[in-house]
């Protein structure tokens, strides 16, 4: 158990309440859902709350929000600090080198059932050393799993896991073209949540037909929505206490019990019950 809580990155702003006209879903924390809209990912259109941004962040962070939002083809949010107005709006540049690799990481026959999985911030390899391989476990034979190769780092807590979603756009992409067949989840842990949430929003419309559901733990995004995914199909496990869920991004105890507090087992459960039923 940790002997301090650390505070990272977006701080809690304590009492905040969603943005007038934003529609939180079940689940909504403190600022959760407004720093999800803020990512692109929702179905909601992010805005400043009485002039104010949500609390924490720095001015890299939002110059890099800018920067992948813009890659993205999103329009260029309100209060974001270092960054001038003027928005082209990008495509996705796919780099070659970085396809050729997620080709060689999913080589072999199709399965039926796939995950692709975001690990928590800091975490080594792409499946890092918690709940993901232990999801993987969990999960049985017929499924692939793959991690997001992602760098994991503190920057892209202040950048909401825009980097890695985009990264993982890539995978679920190839993965849709290879394997068109396959039912796919997308899962992930801490700042891995809200990679997959950014993923499943600007997925290709092929592979968002293969997109079953979301299975999420330690959401930093907890109760918001998920552009075209069924509200139904987007379950996040979090700690009552777990301060990241809040969209504060604070760590504590509760935000490291997700491995022995039964919620990989039971999320195992219910993917497999989710994807025989689609």
């Amino acid at each position: 158990m940790l002997s301090k809580t650390i505070v990272i990155g977006l701080s809690l702003l304590a009492g905040l309440v969603s943005a007038e006209g934003l529609v939180a879903g079940d689940g909504c924390r403190e600022q959760s859902c407004w720093i999800a809209s803020l990512s692109g990912s929702t179905n909601e259109v992010y805005s400043l709350h009485d002039g104010k941004r949500p609390s924490g962040g720095s001015v890299a962070g939002d110059k890099c929000i800018g920067q992948q939002l813009k890659k993205l083809g999103q329009p260029m949010p309100p209060g974001l600090r270092g960054l001038r107005r003027r928005h082209d709006g990008d495509a996705i540049n796919f780099d070659v080198a970085e396809t050729a690799e997620i080709e060689k990481r999913q080589s072999g026959g199709c399965k039926p059932y796939s995950m692709i999985f975001g690990r928590g911030t800091t975490e080594m390899g792409t499946m890092g050393s918690t709940v993901g391989p232990m999801l993987s476990s969990a999960l049985g034979r017929e499924w692939h799993v793959e991690g997001v190769s992602y760098s994991a780092d503190m920057a892209g807590i202040n950048c909401i896991g825009l980097p890695g979603g985009i990264n993982c756009v890539k995978q679920i992409d190839a993965l849709a073209d290879k394997c068109p067949s396959t039912k796919i989840v997308l899962s992930g842990y801490s700042q891995g949540a809200m990679v997959g949430r950014i993923c499943a929003a600007f997925a290709s419309d092929a592979a968002k037909k293969q997109l079953v559901a979301l299975a999420l733990f330690g959401d930093p995004f907890n109760g918001a929505s998920v552009k075209g995914v069924p509200q139904d199909r987007i379950k996040s496990w979090c700690e009552a206490k777990d301060g990241v869920c809040s969209g504060g991004l604070v760590i504590g105890a509760a935000h490291l019990a997700y491995t022995s507090n039964g919620n990989v087992k039971e999320a195992a459960k219910w993917m497999n019950e989710i994807v025989k039923k689609a």
